[in-house]
């Protein structure tokens, strides 16, 4: 008799399968804050030490506009602030963003908690293209999460910023 070599395999597998595997499923992420920069109306409650205004250029599969930031003191030059969590939360920050010209850009979800260094996503950005970043980080409870947009001081160039989500992982 001929044994086949699927059949022989298939036997092993199921013989060694005398448990039940629970799926676990995690709940998706909470939107907790979204922007694609269509009108000033999108600014509102934005602050900083510098300048920004709606774009009219948006990020590929975003709208048609972002937001222009630009300045030439010490960042932020925008800052949106946005609710503390309430635990030690795990965070999901995704936008995407381009320089102008003279590619020296950040753009950073983070909680000015007193924990040195201060907890943070996003990062640095050194393209004159558009390109889409995501970042994950852990956030501690009670202090505000914040968009800190800074710009090219020294040669006070715009960031464009577009598509801006926040997240965060529920447990």
């Amino acid at each position: 008799m001929k044994t086949h070599p699927l059949l022989v395999i298939g036997f092993i597998f199921l013989a060694g399968c005398d448990e039940t595997t629970e799926i676990i499923k995690q709940p998706p992420p909470k939107l907790i804050y979204a922007n694609s920069f269509e009108t000033s109306i999108d600014t509102l409650d934005w602050t900083g030490q510098g300048a920004w205004s709606v774009y009219p250029e948006g990020a590929p599969g975003g709208g048609s506009h972002s937001l222009s930031v630009w300045g030439t003191d010490i960042g932020p030059h925008a800052e949106k602030v946005i609710l503390a969590p309430t635990e030690t939360s795990q965070v999901i920050f995704r936008y995407s963003a381009r320089c102008l010209s003279h590619p020296h850009a950040f753009v950073r979800l983070i909680s000015l908690a007193p924990v040195a260094p201060y907890p943070s996503a996003g990062g640095g950005l050194l393209d004159t293209n558009w390109k889409s970043f995501a970042d994950t980080g852990t956030f501690p409870p009670g202090y505000n999460l914040r968009i800190w947009i800074e710009g090219d001081g020294i040669f006070a160039t715009p960031v464009l910023v577009d598509k801006i989500e926040v997240l965060t992982i529920l447990k």
